[in-house]
């Protein structure tokens, strides 16, 4: 045991006596918590910019159904033609097109909602949320419409009654943290990597030795090769606990990245993949 602690400060003190190593050890990983927030921490979720081409003229159901859609959260409204539309897409002005065509409000009114389309250059990600909104809001309408039939006055009143229900929503808004935990999953990211990093440079120590031949004067000491080895998976194992350790608190308490995250739990997890890392770089 005196041998292997003798090891283990030695092997200590040759790791840590320079201050480019404790730059590459500890600097690095938080070197990655710093980018990753550059890259993150300035990114939030914009409005939605959708632009309306309405030719449908001023029929009373597609007027409303515009209002509905500029009246969402997040949404900016632009009304446009279809070549002024085409033209904002591609240039990216615009993210998603909304085309009401001729007859659109009757087909509503009639039961059978047809005659509106949703175009964008960007895939449905970006449709999506404009087509789930817009769907549910036409078809309430088009209940209405069948089931007033050809009544036209029942139609108006119930139509009336479902725009002015009495009936109260009331809505909270939640904060984003999507771009924390992209800041939190890429510094992670870049923790793994330092530490296979560290964990090769760590038994690299090892051929160094035996290329200066310290290795083999330990070696006709007391000292045995499964001690040596021994003491240099100890000192490995010391140092990425202490990166994680280091990068954890940083996360936590400086950039507020791990909120609601055990710590305990997670620098378990990170030290079992260092096990790993020191296993798999001294087989190499």
């Amino acid at each position: 045991m005196s041998n292997l602690l003798w090891l283990v400060r030695k092997t200590l003190f040759n790791t840590f006596r320079s201050k480019k190593k404790w730059a590459s050890y500890i600097g690095l990983p938080l070197v990655g918590v710093i980018v990753s927030f550059l890259i993150y921490g300035n990114v939030h979720g914009g409005s939605l910019r959708i632009g309306i081409v309405n030719a449908d003229g001023h029929a009373a159901i597609t007027q409303d159904a515009i209002a509905y859609v500029s009246g969402l959260q997040a949404v900016k409204v632009t009304n446009v033609d279809n070549a002024e539309l085409n033209r904002q897409l591609v240039a990216g002005k615009l993210d998603v097109g909304l085309v009401f065509k001729e007859g659109f409000g009757q087909s509503v009114r009639n039961g059978h909602p047809d005659g509106v389309s949703i175009v964008s250059v960007k895939g449905a990600q970006v449709t999506r949320y404009t087509k789930v909104m817009l769907d549910a809001y036409i078809a309430n309408i088009a209940a209405i419409g069948k089931a007033s039939g050809t009544d036209n006055a029942k139609f108006r009143q119930m139509y009336h009654d479902y725009r002015n229900g009495t009936f109260q929503v009331t809505a909270r808004t939640l904060g984003d943290v999507s771009a924390k935990k992209s800041t939190g999953y890429q510094s992670i990211g870049f923790l793994l990597l330092f530490m296979l990093f560290s964990a090769f440079n760590m038994t690299d120590l090892i051929l160094k030795e035996k290329e200066n031949r310290t290795y083999y004067r330990q070696l006709s000491s007391p000292v045995t090769a499964r001690t040596y080895i021994l003491a240099n998976v100890t000192v490995s194992i010391l140092v990425l606990a202490l990166q994680i350790m280091v990068t954890l608190f940083v996360m936590k308490y400086a950039f507020h990245l791990a909120e609601g995250v055990s710590l305990l739990e997670t620098g378990s997890i990170l030290l079992l993949f260092g096990l790993g890392a020191v296993s798999l770089s001294l087989m190499f």
